[in-house]
């Protein structure tokens, strides 16, 4: 028993060093909370996703705040509109590791179908954080033609 504890701990640790990448079920999970949110204008548990503190974005090294938030939370609704208001399903999650650089361990990003001709998605930076995945910084929007 003890022979095969060790190795197994020893992974456990090496797993957890490397860094871990948001499961396909945690991004859905997310993306399903945020719709919630934008739906029923919840603002408050909207940045209660976001991680905030004093660290500068990847981009500019600008720290995001509570106000751009909220800004975002009214771009997202405005953007979002027809699947919010029809009550459109996502059509794919896409997630992808991000170098260091960006601060972030994983990008994710959900489309809605919109018609046989376009998609829109929008995406977050995410990170682990004390036992819990945070979204941070800016979102991004894609509207995407298909033909």
């Amino acid at each position: 028993m003890k022979r095969l504890f060790l190795p197994f701990f020893c992974l456990l640790i090496v797993n957890n060093l490397l860094g871990q990448v948001v499961s396909t079920n945690e991004a859905k999970e997310i993306f399903q909370k945020t719709v919630s949110y934008l739906k029923s204008s919840d603002t408050s548990s909207f940045v209660n996703l976001w991680y905030l503190d004093n660290t500068g974005n990847p981009h500019d090294n600008t720290i995001f705040d509570k106000q751009q938030l909220i800004q975002e939370f009214k771009d997202l609704q405005l953007f979002l509109t027809i699947p919010l208001v029809k009550d459109l399903p996502f059509e794919t999650i896409e997630i992808s590791e991000m170098p260091a650089a960006l601060k972030a361990k994983c990008k994710i990003k959900a489309y809605f179908k919109i018609d046989d001709k376009l998609s829109l998605a929008y995406g977050f930076l995410v990170d682990y954080i004390n036992g819990k995945w945070y979204l941070r910084w800016h979102g991004e929007t894609t509207i995407s033609p298909k033909g």
